[in-house]
């Protein structure tokens, strides 16, 4: 007949404990494994329903020395994050079976213990009590007037501290370390007073680590963390020894370093953001002054645009509202003797002698005038030479007499000039005043009188010249181009050399 499973006293559990925990303040040595055992009939799964009673196998783990464990034996069933709990099996190795009691939804890190205190090992998984028929052999064990608190609860490093806090009981304490995939526990005694316990952690890596906290009386504390151990498989971890400890001693100093650790963070944002403000401000500063410093170069290097002067020119006196619109009258003033000299634009192109000769409006009292070409719409022709006067008036000194021009003051072309330039074919009749051109009262020699100004037609190439002494006029037409220069003598220089003996032309 099968024996029922029971639970376990707490005097047979606290005497168990004495066996194989060490009273001193240090690590102890873990279990031996002498056995192993497994669910009967090949049970695999993961998932345990609740009140369920399956059967358990011990068996030893090496066949040749033929080792097994001291009968009784018990289940430790560590529930994460809850209460755990020891159940007896039986105390027969061949007819030992387990009753699911835990709450639903919970899981499991399980292990088979004979009566010194020996594990058969555990599984390299964690099991989960599911739903089953019944929950009635469900006991809820989460006290919470005795727990168990630990620093770390995702992940810690190999040799890494992992610090334990506990609450509640009546110590001494004794801490269980388990881990999944290892044959045997490790057990530790926290002398009373001390309630704490900083644990090096030389676990395997990747292998999830248990803490169960039970108090003298047996129980176990509610709480039991895990942690996940990471790093290197070296777990020598020189120097370094787990310990117990004053959990309020511990908390005090996990507070001041927490502190000073936000104060030494303060300091150093202190200290640094002033430098990387005056860092990047400086760049900024040097950024900017080597950008304007490059553009200053690049104006400095770039050529300057050229700038065309523009060219001077002589405006047309604006004509009276009494003359015709087909006529206008041109006025050369002497800037010395007349008052509005300083107003009247000058043609840049004329002699000194020329500017000595005054030119004025048509005059009913004397009857001296000069009447310049007449050229409609001539506010639209090129300004530049809008303003010279077309008709063709000649120097009637030798350079006249060179070209074979007839000198005679008497001539009756004189008397009569022809009509001026238009710039075509076509010219204007002569006014019933023929313009006359009278000398200045400051023009040399102020005693010799006035002539008329020659013209000749734009369709006859005779021009008409003016008596020998008077000044020379160049005109320049409206298709000759932009500039007025004076032309050179046609046949003779005027610098002083020999006279060649060769005769003059015609």
């Amino acid at each position: 007949m099968r024996p029922s499973a029971v639970p376990f006293s707490p005097l047979s559990f606290l005497f168990i404990s004495l066996l194989f925990s060490s009273t001193v303040n240090a690590q102890a040595t873990p279990d031996t494994n002498l056995f192993q055992w497994k669910f009967a009939n090949n049970f695999l799964d993961t998932g345990l329903a609740s009140c369920q009673s399956l059967d358990i196998t011990v068996e030893p783990v090496n066949v040749t020395n033929n080792t097994h464990g001291i009968p009784p034996f018990y289940m430790l069933a560590w529930e994460i994050g809850g209460t755990p709990r020891t159940v007896l099996l039986g105390l027969n190795e061949t007819s030992l079976s387990w009753t699911v009691d835990h709450p639903v939804g919970t899981s499991l890190m399980l292990n088979v213990v004979d009566s010194q205190g020996n594990g058969g090992g555990i599984g390299p998984q964690l099991f989960t009590v599911l739903p089953g028929q019944t929950t009635a052999c469900v006991i809820n064990g989460n006290n919470t007037d005795f727990t168990v608190k630990a620093n770390v609860t995702s992940s810690i490093n190999t040799c890494q501290p992992w610090g334990l806090r506990i609450q509640g009981g009546t110590p001494p304490y004794n801490v269980s370390f388990a881990q999944l995939n290892s044959p045997v526990v490790t057990n530790v005694t926290i002398p009373s007073p001390l309630d704490a316990f900083t644990f090096i952690n030389r676990a395997t890596p990747q292998q999830l680590l248990l803490a169960a906290v039970s108090d003298v009386t047996g129980r176990y504390a509610f709480g039991t963390p895990t942690v996940m151990p990471t790093g290197s498989e070296d777990t020598t971890c020189a120097g370094l020894n787990s310990s117990p400890g004053n959990a309020t001693l511990l908390n005090g100093e996990e507070a001041a370093q927490a502190k000073a650790k936000r104060q030494r963070a303060a300091t150093l944002a202190g200290v640094l953001t002033p430098l990387l403000l005056l860092l990047f401000g400086g760049a900024a500063f040097w950024g900017y002054r080597y950008y304007t410093k490059q553009q200053k170069m690049r104006l400095e290097l770039k050529p300057d645009p050229m700038v065309l002067t523009e060219p001077k020119y002589v405006e047309e006196a604006n004509p009276s509202r009494g003359s015709q619109p087909e006529s206008q009258v041109m006025s050369i003033l002497d800037v010395h003797t007349s008052p509005s000299g300083s107003n009247s634009l000058l043609n840049p192109f004329l002699t000194e002698a020329e500017r000595n000769l005054t030119v004025s409006p048509v005059d009913a009292s004397d009857g001296h005038s000069v009447t310049s070409s007449s050229r409609p719409n001539s506010s639209s022709s090129r300004r530049g030479f809008s303003n010279f006067p077309v008709t063709s008036v000649r120097r009637p000194n030798k350079k006249a007499i060179e070209a074979g021009f007839a000198t005679s003051a008497s001539s009756p072309s004189s008397q009569n000039p022809s009509p001026v330039a238009t710039g075509s074919t076509s010219s204007i009749p002569p006014r019933r005043n023929p313009p006359i051109v009278e000398r200045s009262q400051t023009a040399k020699p102020p005693t010799r009188p006035s002539s008329r100004v020659p013209s000749r037609s734009a369709s006859l190439g005779a021009p008409v010249a003016l008596p020998e002494g008077a000044p020379e006029f160049i005109i320049q037409h409206q298709d000759a181009g932009r500039f007025v220069r004076e032309l050179p003598p046609p046949y003779k220089e005027r610098r002083s050399r020999p006279t060649p003996d060769v005769p003059y032309s015609p």
